[in-house]
């Protein structure tokens, strides 16, 4: 019987310490223009990829319809919907930090530009993501926060 107990008490430990050190769930981008899904990637199980799921602004405001991936160089994929996109793909946990991902790739449809990435959990509820071009001293960082599907994106006007 204490054997059961034992082995109960490490499963629940365990698992508590797993989720909080897990990159998996929902994060709201630093400037709050949409909430993206990180999970594995659907390829390789290995992987990290991430999908927008959550837009705060969903319509195009020229057209009223949905946002469509239209500053893309590749016009075979200018009409493809940013809700649902896959903007974060590739990511393998480093070797010696497993709270940190590499040899990842970022997608922002606000220039239509892919860029290499790496990402942190700073905290449980932190994530740095970084992309960059070449180095990643060659880069911009943002800090994304953990969120849940009933919380709503804030607009802030300096932001913008």
């Amino acid at each position: 019987m204490k054997y059961l107990i034992a082995l109960m008490f490490l499963f629940i430990f365990n698992v508590s310490t797993a989720s909080e050190n897990s990159i998996f769930g929902l994060w709201k981008t630093q400037d709050q223009r949409a909430k993206v899904k990180i999970s594995s990637c659907p390829t390789n199980a290995e992987e990290l990829c991430g999908i927008i799921v959550e837009l705060r602004d969903p319509f195009d405001p020229e057209t009223g319809e949905d946002k469509t991936d239209k500053l893309n160089s590749d016009p075979v994929l200018k009409n493809r919907k940013l809700l649902g996109l896959m903007n974060l793909t590739g990511f393998k946990t480093a070797s010696q930090d497993p709270r940190h991902w590499t040899d990842g790739k970022i997608y922002s449809p606000r220039e239509g530009e892919t860029y290499s990435c790496e990402m942190s959990l700073i905290e449980p509820n932190t994530l740095e993501v970084r992309g960059y071009i070449g180095l990643p001293i060659f880069g911009k960082t943002q800090t994304w926060t953990r969120t849940t599907t009933d919380e709503k994106l804030q607009s802030f006007p300096d932001a913008e």
